[in-house]
């Protein structure tokens, strides 16, 4: 993969990314996206899927070298909280927004899967005054088993988030990005759209071959809300039907708008990998000092490597 410098504007956004191998498909799509407006890219993620499963560090490596000019952050998992998946969502946000750069001003934070439409919303940057508000949910369109099927109502889960500690801090709400919304000081704006009034980021969640549904729901912090394996069993026992087992959304028919192999595997490549490895205790550190403004040698010492 050809190395790519991020365009510096003005608006000093970094942008954080969640990210585990099953979400492979879609980690191009969203870096190149996102590096159109960036100042900093990072990706946190963690060696263990949220289940408790360990990743393949071989194949983490893999992809970790293909993108050179974006930092990657490893953390690893504790096993006292396997049963709180929410709480591992939640901590790969935390890192990621606390090695921004000082000088960033907003964090984007996005999952793998969401893919925002670049030029849209670089023109919504240029002539929004985004500055004005504390929290901006993007809204996005939703796919279900295919990039052509796209529900006709939208959502708005990608979050723009004025960088401060105690914004930070709220990261780490049960009820995930919506949560960290809700409770941080206004101004805030939902539901935000393009300059032409459209979503400004496709969230391809629920595109997926049976086995990566699967893998899927037995890894994200809903996963104890319903027996999802017996949903995606009975969903990929027939042709789609015009509706998803998630939220019951009627669907339309579309052309795709990004081209999404879900098979792709990383390829070899002669970059080298930019990656920041996590102890448990300096993972600890981290909270303590966001939550408490403790400074910790730790902490210090990781700033400088980054």
């Amino acid at each position: 993969m050809e190395k790519k410098k991020f365009v510096n504007l003005e608006h000093s956004i970094g942008t954080v990314i969640n990210f585990c191998s099953y979400d492979f498909a879609f980690l191009s799509l969203c870096i190149e996206a996102v590096q159109e407006f960036s100042s900093q890219i990072i990706v946190p993620v963690c060696d263990h899927m949220f289940s408790g499963e360990k990743e393949d560090p071989l194949f983490l490596q893999k992809i970790y070298a293909l993108f050179p000019n974006v930092q990657f952050i490893e953390f690893p998992f504790d096993i006292s909280k396997k049963n709180d998946p929410h709480y591992w969502h939640n901590l790969s946000r935390l890192i990621g927004g606390f090695f921004l750069k000082k000088e960033i001003q907003y964090a984007l934070f996005l999952d793998c899967d969401e893919i925002v439409d670049s030029t849209s919303f670089r023109e919504w940057l240029e002539h929004f005054d985004y500055p004005k508000y504390t929290a901006i949910r993007l809204a996005n369109y939703w796919y279900f088993r295919s990039s052509s099927y796209r529900a006709t109502t939208w959502e708005d889960t990608p979050l723009l988030l004025k960088k401060n500690r105690e914004n930070l801090q709220a990261l780490m709400h049960p009820q995930e990005r919506s949560g960290t919304y809700f409770s941080i000081q206004p101004e805030k704006k939902r539901m935000c759209l393009s300059l032409n009034k459209k979503p400004m980021v496709h969230h391809f969640s629920w595109v997926r071959t049976k086995e990566q549904m699967l893998k899927k729901v037995s890894n994200w912090g809903h996963c104890k809300e319903r027996n999802w394996e017996r949903l995606v069993e009975q969903e990929f026992s027939s042709s789609f039907q015009g509706t998803d087992f998630v939220h019951g959304y009627l669907f339309e028919t579309v052309d795709p708008p990004f081209s999404i192999d879900l098979l792709t595997q990383p390829l070899e490549t002669v970059f080298s990998a930019k990656i920041l490895r996590l102890k448990a205790h300096q993972v600890h550190c981290i909270d303590l000092y966001l939550h408490f403004e403790l400074d910790f040698p730790q902490i210090l010492s990781l700033l400088k490597d980054v």
